[in-house]
Order: structure tokens, then C-alpha cells, then sequence
């Protein structure tokens, strides 16, 4: 009794290995002898052929199906349309620009003597160095006074004497 084919040997015969004649040459005559390695062979022929079959028949069929044109050509009666439609969208983007500005030019020009004399002064010299020295007395405080009992936690009173263990301990009797 002859041993069996590995399944490198049948995928060998199946892929039709040609790089040891004689190894093949082997395996061809073991199948002739062997029925169950030829019905093994078969079984892993027969889902490679059904997929050989279905392969070419979908391509058949795509190759016949029409194929839809690339792109559309240029057609010259259009030309009106699509000038028409960029002027459109030329107004559209131009529009309210040109609204804004009109009522820029109309707010700022003086309607009458009353209504200037009803405006709001501009700020003085006094005003604005008020305001800047104000400014300032905000940005040199490092902290805010309501948060100046937390301004440095460990500078207290205990420890500013130096007798600090002292003091800890009246304070904790």
C-alpha cells in the first residue's frame, strides 16, 4: 500500500507545478492507482472551476453592458443660461455690500443742526487720563482685595516670630 498525497503534493499537481518533473510525474501516477487521492483532487478542483465559470460570466456580462458616456458635452445653446445664472450669482455677492455701505453713507451724514447738538460729547483729556490711571492701579494690585487674606498662606503670625513651634502648640490647646 502506497502512502497518500500530502496536500502540498495535490496543490503542486493542481497549480501544475513544473519545478520537479519527477515529483509530478509521482503524483500522477499515485492518482492513477489512488482513488481517494483523485476524488480529493477532484473536490479541490471543482470549487476553482465554479469560480473560473462565474468569473468569465460576469465579465461577459459587464463588457456587454452599455457604458455610460464619461461626460456630458458642452452644449452652445446653453450660453445665455449660464450667463444669466453668473450675473445672478455676481448680484447676490455684491448686494448686501452695497445695501451696508448706503447705510454707512446715510448714518454718518448730519441730518440736521438738533441732532448734532444732541450727540454725546467725545471724551476729554481728563477723562481718558482718569480712566488710564485707573487702569492702572488695577493691573499693579498682584491681587485682587477681596482675596488678599489668601495673597500668602504661609506668611501668618506664627510663623513671622520665629517661634513657631511655640505658638503651634498655644494655638492647638
Amino acid at each position: 500500500m502506497t502512502p497518500h498525497l500530502t496536500h502540498d503534493e495535490l496543490a503542486a499537481v493542481l497549480v501544475g507545478d513544473a519545478s520537479d518533473a519527477a515529483a509530478n510525474a509521482a503524483s500522477q501516477d499515485h492518482l492513477c492507482a489512488c482513488p481517494a487521492c483523485s476524488t480529493e483532487l477532484d473536490a479541490l478542483r471543482q470549487p476553482l472551476a465554479l469560480f473560473s465559470t462565474a468569473a468569465s460570466a460576469f465579465a461577459e456580462r459587464e463588457y456587454a453592458r452599455p457604458q455610460p458616456a464619461a461626460r456630458a458635452s458642452y452644449d452652445p445653446s446653453l450660453r445665455p443660461a449660464w450667463f444669466a445664472l453668473a450675473a445672478m450669482a455676481l448680484l447676490v455677492l455684491l448686494l448686501p455690500g452695497v445695501v451696508h455701505e448706503r447705510r454707512i453713507a446715510s448714518a454718518s451724514a448730519p441730518q440736521s443742526t438738533s441732532t448734532s447738538e444732541q450727540s454725546p460729547q467725545p471724551f476729554t483729556a481728563e477723562s481718558d487720563d482718569a480712566l488710564l490711571s485707573e487702569v492702572d492701579q488695577d493691573i499693579a494690585a498682584s491681587v485682587p482685595s477681596p482675596m488678599q487674606p489668601l495673597a500668602d498662606p504661609t506668611h501668618s503670625s506664627v510663623y513671622a516670630h520665629g517661634s513657631g513651634s511655640q505658638s503651634l502648640t498655644a494655638q492647638r490647646k
